[in-house]
C-alpha cells in the first residue's frame, strides 16, 4: 500500500515539475543573441518576404517560443483599378505559378529563386504623378499602342537565376502585333522583349530575368529584318528614313559591329538588353564619311566575349538637329 502512495506521488511530482518546466521555457525570453532576428521579424516597416525567412529561423533555432508566422500584405486597391491582385508562395525547390483572375500569370521554374519567396501580381500603382506622367510620355515618344493596362510583378526588380515566364492577356486592337514591353525606371522608356503570341488565348508571354512593370503594346516603330531596312512607323515610311541599321556578324561570337548610316547626326543611342535588364550601352559612335560625303557611316562596337548565348534585344536611338528622330529596336543571337 505504502509502495503504491509513493509511487503515486512520485508521478504526481513529475507530473508537476514537467508541466512547470514547460510553462517556463515558454515564458523565457528570447536568447540575447537572436534579439536583432526578433527586432527584424516583429518590424512592420521589413518586406513580407524577409520576415517570413526570418520567422522561419527563428522557429528553428527556438521551437519552444512557438512564434506565429507573419502576415502576409494586403491589397485594397479600388475595383476600378484592375483585377484583384494575385499572391503566391513560391517555392525555391520547386518553382511554382502565380495566376491572376484575368489571366495574368508569372511562371517559375525549379531552382530560378534563392529562397522561398512571396511573388505578386498587380496592377501598377505609382509613387507618384510624375512616374505616371514619364510613361505616358515614354509611350508616346515610342508611337506604340496600349493593349493593355501596366501590370506590376512584384517584388520590384527582384532578380531570377533561370528565366522565368510572364504571360499577360491582350485587348483586340488595331494593325500591329501585341508585344510586352518592361518599364525601365532608370532611363524612364519601355523596352521591348521577346514575345510570344497565343491568338486563340489572346496572351502573350516572354521570358524574363527580373520583375517589373510590364504592358502589351503594339504599332513601335520597327525596321525590315534583311540587310539595312528603312525605318518604318505603322508600316508607313517617316521624313526620317533616310538612314538605316545593321547588326554584324550574326550569329555574334566574340564581338557584335553596329551600323548606322546615313546623313549628318548630332548622337546615336545604343542599349543592350538581356531578358530586360541592360547588359551594356554607348553613344560612342566613330564617325567615317563617304566619298562623296553625300552619307555618313556611324560604328559602335560591343564586346560581348562575356555575355552568356542567347538572344538579345536592341534599342538604337538617332538624334538630329537636338530631336529624336525615331527608335530602332531589334534583336541578336550570341552564339559560340
Amino acid at each position: 500500500m505504502i509502495n503504491a502512495q509513493v509511487r503515486r506521488c512520485a508521478a504526481a511530482l513529475t507530473t508537476f515539475l514537467c508541466v512547470a518546466a514547460a510553462a517556463h521555457a515558454q515564458s523565457a525570453p528570447p536568447d540575447p543573441a537572436y534579439d536583432r532576428l526578433y527586432a527584424v521579424y516583429q518590424s512592420s516597416a521589413v518586406p513580407y518576404h524577409i520576415r517570413y525567412h526570418l520567422w522561419r529561423r527563428l522557429v528553428t533555432l527556438e521551437p519552444s517560443r512557438r512564434l506565429p508566422p507573419p502576415a502576409p500584405p494586403t491589397f485594397s486597391a479600388p475595383a476600378s483599378s484592375g483585377p484583384a491582385a494575385a499572391l503566391a508562395l513560391i517555392g525555391r525547390r520547386n518553382g511554382g505559378q502565380v495566376l491572376r483572375a484575368d489571366g495574368a500569370a508569372l511562371r517559375v521554374p525549379p531552382g530560378a529563386l534563392l529562397q522561398d519567396t512571396p511573388l505578386t501580381i498587380s496592377s501598377a500603382s505609382y509613387r507618384d504623378d510624375p512616374e505616371r506622367r514619364a510613361q505616358a510620355a515614354a509611350l508616346t515618344a515610342l508611337g506604340a499602342r496600349p493593349f493593355s493596362d501596366a501590370v506590376a510583378f512584384g517584388p520590384d526588380g527582384l532578380p531570377f537565376s533561370a528565366p522565368a515566364t510572364v504571360v499577360l492577356p491582350y485587348a483586340r486592337g488595331g494593325a500591329g502585333a501585341p508585344k510586352i514591353y518592361a518599364w525601365d525606371r532608370a532611363r524612364s522608356a519601355w523596352t521591348p522583349l521577346p514575345t510570344s503570341v497565343d491568338p486563340t488565348a489572346r496572351t502573350v508571354s516572354a521570358q524574363v530575368d527580373s520583375l517589373a512593370i510590364f504592358r502589351v503594346l503594339a504599332g513601335a516603330p520597327h525596321v525590315s529584318s534583311s540587310g539595312f531596312g528603312a525605318i518604318t512607323r505603322g508600316g508607313a515610311h517617316t521624313a526620317h528614313a533616310a538612314w538605316n541599321v545593321a547588326v554584324t556578324p550574326d550569329p555574334v561570337t566574340a564581338a557584335a559591329t553596329f551600323l548606322v548610316r546615313g546623313g549628318a547626326l548630332d548622337g546615336i543611342d545604343l542599349r543592350v538588353y538581356g531578358g530586360g535588364r541592360l547588359v551594356y550601352k554607348t553613344t560612342n559612335f566613330a564617325a567615317s564619311p563617304s566619298a562623296d560625303g553625300a552619307t555618313t557611316t556611324y560604328s559602335a562596337v560591343w564586346d560581348a566575349s562575356g555575355t552568356p548565348d542567347g538572344v538579345y534585344d536592341y534599342v538604337v536611338t538617332v538624334r538630329r538637329a537636338g530631336q529624336k528622330i525615331a527608335v530602332k529596336t531589334g534583336r541578336i543571337r550570341v552564339a559560340r
